[in-house]
């Protein structure tokens, strides 16, 4: 899903937790902070990938690889190793739920990746790509064994 598309849809949720759910404004903002700053792990991949640090390199880059990437089918897909998001991880969210419980912000923090987790995955399914990368990056890693990389 698009960075904008995250924006977009995190602040009605904040504006909806604040008004509808009378959650404070800073809860709320880390609602909407949280929902939209998990995507940090695309820069890390990127990093990861090309060993480059710019960020404007990154967002540049990434407008380029998408479209090549959306327009193989799934079985060119498989060729290719898969984007490992440790933040969009099950791993990832059981720590932070659990972190919950010695701090009550991390309840907040949860929501809003389980907001940002929801877009994506309606996004997966509406695109039909598959679930396992955004769900375990062990298994991601594991799979990306012996496969090319789709960063030329």
């Amino acid at each position: 899903m698009k960075f904008k598309a995250h924006l977009i849809l995190g602040f009605l949720f904040f504006y909806i937790s604040v008004k509808l759910f009378n959650i404070s404004l800073i809860n709320s903002a880390i609602i909407f902070l949280s929902s939209i700053l998990i995507d940090v792990d695309h820069y890390f991949w990127y990093v990861g990938a090309t060993k480059d640090w710019n960020p404007f390199h990154a967002i540049s880059w990434y407008k380029s690889w998408v479209p090549k990437w959306k327009s193989l089918n799934p079985q060119e897909k498989d060729k290719f190793k898969r984007k490992i998001l440790i933040f969009h991880s099950l791993s990832f969210w059981i720590l932070i739920y659990t972190l919950s419980f010695i701090n009550p912000i991390f309840i907040f923090v949860f929501i809003g990746i389980m907001i940002h987790i929801c877009e994506d995955y309606i996004h997966f399914i509406y695109n039909k790509e598959k679930f396992y990368p955004k769900f375990s990056w062990i298994y991601t890693f594991k799979r990306n064994k012996n496969k090319k990389n789709l960063t030329d």
